[in-house]
């Protein structure tokens, strides 16, 4: 395909999304230095909005950072799951007192961390809902 059917191409996407009178009026009030990078960001706009039109860019990077909450997710479980086998540990050792309170503070600092991996989660689930809703 040559540079011209790619330039028309990509043309053709942005006035179906956006119209032709509407980016003209756009390209001209925007300063000449900044017109090509204006034209790519409308161009990358229509693709994204032609394949997605209801979350168009949204979509594109919400989807990664929902596949990254996954790993996370159980990354917070298996801190759970080893939380609670070190809490076991503990009670039905045969430590003295001396190290059953140091093994009692690494368990309390793992659980605060824990707490922070889950607060870091529903922050992250919520700015995902909030930028969904802005759509």
């Amino acid at each position: 395909m040559g540079m011209e059917s790619c330039g028309s191409i990509t043309f053709s996407k942005v006035h179906k999304v956006f119209g032709a009178s509407k980016v003209s009026k756009l390209l001209s009030e925007v300063p000449e230095e900044q017109r090509q990078e204006t034209v790519n960001s409308l161009a990358y706009e229509a693709a994204v909005r032609l394949k997605n039109p209801v979350y168009g860019c949204i979509g594109a990077i919400a989807s990664p950072q929902q596949k990254m909450l996954e790993p996370q997710h159980d990354i917070a479980l298996a801190c759970s799951l080893l939380l609670a086998h070190s809490i076991s540990m503990i009670m039905f050792s045969e430590f003295d007192d001396g190290e059953k309170a140091h093994a009692t503070l690494l368990v309390a600092a793992f659980l605060i961390i824990l707490r922070a991996n889950i607060d870091l989660l529903g922050i992250q689930r919520y700015i995902l809902c909030f930028r969904a809703s802005y759509e």
